[in-house]
Formats: structure tokens, sequence, C-alpha cells
């Protein structure tokens, strides 16, 4: 990192507004308006500015062994704070912070506001933001991704005739927290091979009934950490055996590979439901799928911005949560009114959670007569270190097959144990 002297503040503004006009004026490209305009100065002085930084950075190269281009691919990937000059109250629509932020000039698609500071009067704002690259990418940044995915993914798909039924199977396999390494020993490979025996297994149990529909509940901590620092959501350090592009390639790949088996029996819908350890990849797992499996007729993907999701099948209304937020007296009149139409009519309504690492059923009621029926899904994880501290290694490292009547409602259930 080269060394330099209070004014360097301003260099780095100067290269900044450079870069961010797309000019490179060390071969003789620049025009010197868009710059000026940043940097809220003349032209000339702008110019002129640039003639001394070259010159200060030529000096040092002999030390520093920095060119120019060098310098500003440094700069660009960690941007200096950027000055808004003032922007009229009249000109901001909404979000006065987002307006201002808009006013600098910076690429949001790339970076993101790392602290800032806003002040003026009524009639006139004036604001400084100290801005970081991103290491989230932004909602379009991800259906750029997806529409890439698309024109890529299969254009054929091996095909299946289904003989229809009134049956539908929900497939939990909860809380494998893939990249984990257990206190056995036992990690990312280790859990992978497991599901896919218990994945086996629970398809050769459900086999028996004539199915129409088969329910994937694909999240609900399938990734044990949610960046390339290896920490939960909310940044809590995991103990992790693979790297984090790894773990995004396993991510997918038994995704992929879990649906592609499951539609050998009926059309599978895949119903993304995010975890407290993989909010953000539980996210962008969806869209991959999405795009995966755009061209393939018989996969259904309900990734919406929803925490809670919903499902109708005859019956039986569903609701599926990781269940770590709500509370549990809370559940039937947030599903009464966050899906009213599901819920209504239905003669079943069930709730399935994740997060306890165990089995556990229990009737919710709102009245005597009336309530909700919640199942707590057992987990396929290793324990970690801190659950084996708290004590918390008696769980059975279960997958779960449930058998629904269109009008019967559940009538069979099926265990894969690891």
């Amino acid at each position: 990192m080269m060394q330099t002297s209070g004014n360097d503040v301003f260099r780095k503004k100067l290269i900044y507004a450079i870069c961010k006009n797309g000019f490179e004026p060390w071969l003789g490209n620049a025009n010197w308006n868009g710059v000026a305009e940043v940097l809220n100065v003349t032209p000339e002085k702008a110019r002129g500015q640039y003639r001394r930084l070259a010159s200060y950075i030529l000096d040092r190269s002999m030390s520093t062994g920095m060119s120019i281009e060098q310098y500003a691919d440094e700069v660009m990937a960690n941007p200096p704070d950027v000055d808004v000059k003032k922007i009229d109250v009249e000109e901001i629509e909404d979000n006065a912070f987002d307006a201002l932020v808009g006013a600098s000039g910076v690429d949001t698609e790339m970076f993101q506001v790392e602290r800032g500071s806003v002040w003026g009067s009524t009639h006139s704002m004036s604001a400084s933001f100290k801005f970081e690259r991103r290491i989230i990418p932004t909602v379009r940044q991800v259906d750029n991704i997806v529409k890439e995915l698309v024109e890529f993914s299969p254009k054929t798909y091996d095909t299946y005739k289904y003989d229809g039924g009134n049956h539908m199977a929900v497939f939990s396999l909860y809380d494998i927290q893939l990249g984990r390494i257990g206190i056995d020993g036992t990690g990312t490979q280790y859990t992978v091979d497991g599901y896919k025996r218990v994945l086996a297994e629970l398809e050769t149990s459900v086999i028996m009934y004539p199915l129409d529909e088969v329910v994937f509940v694909l999240g609900n901590d399938f990734a044990n950490y949610d960046n390339v620092m290896g920490t939960t959501t909310a940044g809590t350090p995991q103990e992790n055996d693979v790297s984090w592009k790894y773990g995004i390639d396993t991510q997918v790949e038994l995704a992929i590979y879990t649906i592609n088996s499951l539609r050998r029996f009926a059309p599978v819908r895949v119903i993304m439901v995010s975890g407290n350890h993989d909010r953000y990849s539980n996210y962008f797992l969806g869209k991959t799928i999405e795009g995966w499996f755009d061209n393939c007729q018989d996969v259904t993907v309900d990734n919406k911005h929803d925490y809670r999701k919903y499902h109708r099948y005859g019956s039986t209304a569903f609701m599926f949560t990781h269940g770590n937020a709500e509370a549990k007296a809370m559940l039937p009149a947030i599903f009464a009114t966050e899906a009213p139409d599901i819920f209504a009519g239905a003669k079943n309504r069930e709730v399935h959670t994740g997060h306890y690492h165990q089995r556990k059923d229990y009737f919710q009621t709102v009245t005597e007569e009336f309530g909700i029926y919640v199942r707590v899904l057992p987990s396929l994880s290793a324990s970690s270190d801190w659950e084996s501290m708290k004590g918390f290694i008696l769980h059975n490292r279960v997958g779960i097959a449930h058998i629904y009547h269109k009008d019967k409602g559940q009538v069979a259930e099926f265990y894969g144990k690891l």
C-alpha cells in the first residue's frame, strides 16, 4: 500500500471522479467537464490537479513500483468519501437520503454507503458519504444473473409420464447446514452423502402412493454460513470445513440433484424458506434454481420475498417458516392475516418449521374448536462445538416425508435417518 500525504484525499477523489466518468487520461481520452462536475471545480482546475497527480505518482514510482493505472485500481477498490453538492429539497421526491446518494454519482450497484452525514435547511441539503464495495449483490444484479442463467439453462430435461393421483408428498430435509464441521469430525461431504441416502430412503417409502404433486421445502439453514467471512446472516462465526465458493457449488448441485430426483414421481413445487444462518444465500439459491429450471414445465419455484410461504393442497392449508422469529401464539393470526384465501375454508391447517433440530408436534389453539397443527421438523446436521457446550447433542439426524390425501389430509409419515 502506498503511503501518501494529507493531500491524498483529494487525489483519490480526483481519480475516482475520472474513473467514474469512464475516462483514462493516461490514454489521452479525458473529458474534463464531467470530472469537474463531480469535484465541483472548473475543468481547468481538474486538469491541472491531474497533471500534478501524475507527476506525483511518477516521482514515487521508483520507490513504490506503482503506476497511475495501478493507483486508480486501488482507489476504485476502496473508494474515498464523496462530498455531495447542495441539492434543492424540491428535487427530492421521496427519500432524501437516497436522493443525496444518487446525487453523489457513485455506482450503487458496485458500492454501498458505509457511513454518511446529511445537513441543511428545509430549502437545501448537503451530505458526505463513505462508500465501500458491495459484498452482497443488489436485487437488480441478482435478476441479471438469473437472466443469464435462463439463457444457459438446459433446453431439454428428462421427461416423465405421470399417472396422476390424489396425494401430495412433502419432503422436509431441514437444517442440513452445508459447510459445517461437527464435533464428531464429520463435514460437508459426509452430510451430502448422508442426505442422498436419506432422500432415497424417503422416495422408496412414498412411491406406493399415487402422487399428483411433490413439495420440496428448500432452505431452513440449507447452508451453515452466509458470506465470504464464514458467518451466519447476523454475523455469528461458524466452524466450517469448506470455502465459501465450494459451499455455493455444493448447495446448487445438491438442490438440482434433489429436484431432478423428485421429478420422477410427480411435478415438483420448490418452496424456498430462509433460515437464520442463510437468509441471503437462500434467496440467491432460489433465483439460481429459477433460472436452471426455467424451461422445465414440471418444476415451480416459490421464491417470493416473503419470509413465510403458503400453499394449499385440497383440504389442507400450509404455512412454511423457519420458526426462529415468530411467537408461537401468533402463528394462527399470522397465517390468517397473510394468506386469508388459503386459510379460509381449509379443513386442516398446518405450520411446518425447523430451527430447533428436534421433532415435535403440537396444536396451537385459537379457540377450543379452532386452531392449527404446528410441526417442528428435525435436522440432518451434525452438532457443532457450541451446541455440544450447551448440551444440545441428543437430536436424531432425520429427514421426513409426509403424505397428504386431497380430502382426508395427512395419511402417512416416513422417516429417513442419517
